[in-house]
């Protein structure tokens, strides 16, 4: 099996209650889309970590868009929250943003809110950072191409 996450991809995890569960959303260079709820089962035994599960198959109706160009590509990722649950509170979104690119020996991780890492690991819900911003607090950022401090 191959995953988009195997090759160039663009990963945004949500959630609408402050960590798990939550959602990851991946998007290729090909407009390829991977939905995926992820939550956590109990504890196996006292003091070992939480095991993840994942739901595969999910489709809440992304929208996506892709544009290439020769020296790389966009992405336009749309994600409808009130079909994960999200009553309206923009406070109550939180997440992540990952961007893969490159393979083997070159290939790079970035990352919108982990702290540097030997080895790649985002699912980490505690790193969580807000993903929407109240309207006045962004209406004047709003023709700048940079990402927005919440």
């Amino acid at each position: 099996n191959e995953f988009p996450y195997m090759f160039d991809v663009a990963e945004v995890f949500v959630s609408v209650a402050g960590g798990a569960p939550y959602y990851e959303f991946e998007l290729t260079p090909l407009d390829q889309i991977l939905e995926v709820r992820i939550f956590y089962a109990t504890q196996p035994q006292p003091g070992a970590p939480p095991k993840k599960s994942f739901q595969n198959g999910i489709d809440i109706g992304l929208e996506h868009k892709v544009s290439r160009s020769p020296g790389g590509w966009t992405a336009d990722l749309g994600i409808p929250l009130e079909r994960i649950g999200w009553q309206g509170d923009p406070a109550m979104i939180t997440g992540d943003a990952h961007v893969i690119l490159g393979q083997g020996h070159v290939r790079r991780y970035f990352s919108r809110s982990l702290p540097a890492q030997a080895k790649p690991h985002f699912h980490l819900p505690e790193y969580f950072k807000p993903l929407l911003c109240e309207p006045a607090a962004h209406e004047e950022k709003r023709d700048q191409a940079a990402p927005l401090d919440c």
